[in-house]
C-alpha cells in the first residue's frame, strides 16, 4: 500500500467536457481507458518530478485533472473492475511518490535560500568591517 489520496472531491462529468485550465476532453470508450491515461500522466509526472522539471509536472497535473473529472465517479462502462482497482492503486502510489519528491524539493529549496541569505549576511558583515 503506497498511501491514500482523496479522489471523491472531483465533480462528476460525462466523457466529454471541459478540462481544468481549458481544452476539450474527448470521449473515450470507457473508464478503464481513462484510468489508463490518468496512470500514464501520473507516471510522467513522477518522471518529470524526479528530473526537477516542476513546470512540466504542473502542466501534466492540469491535463490529468480534466481526465479525473471525466472519469469520476466511475460509471458502468468499466469492463474490468480488478484492472480499474489496480490502476487506481498505481495512481495513488505514483501520486504519493510525486508528493514526496515535491516535499523534498521544497526542503532543498529552503535550505538553499537559507545558505544564500547567510552568504549575503556574511558579505555585508565583511563590507562593514572592510569599510
Amino acid at each position: 500500500d503506497r498511501g491514500v489520496v482523496r479522489l471523491g472531491y472531483y465533480s462528476s462529468a460525462f466523457f466529454c467536457g471541459w478540462q481544468a485550465g481549458g481544452g476539450l476532453v474527448f470521449p473515450m470508450s470507457g473508464s478503464n481507458e481513462l484510468l489508463k491515461e490518468i496512470l500514464g500522466l501520473t507516471r510522467a509526472m513522477h518522471d518529470e518530478a524526479s528530473a526537477g522539471e516542476w513546470d512540466r509536472v504542473q502542466a501534466l497535473v492540469k491535463r490529468r485533472e480534466g481526465l479525473i473529472q471525466a472519469c469520476f465517479p466511475l460509471d458502468n462502462s468499466i469492463r474490468d473492475m480488478d484492472l480499474a482497482a489496480g490502476q487506481l492503486r498505481e495512481v495513488i502510489g505514483w501520486n504519493k511518490e510525486v508528493s514526496q519528491l515535491a516535499t523534498e524539493a521544497r526542503r532543498e529549496t529552503g535550505l538553499a535560500i537559507g545558505t544564500l541569505r547567510q552568504g549575503k549576511a556574511a558579505a555585508r558583515a565583511y563590507q562593514d568591517i572592510a569599510g
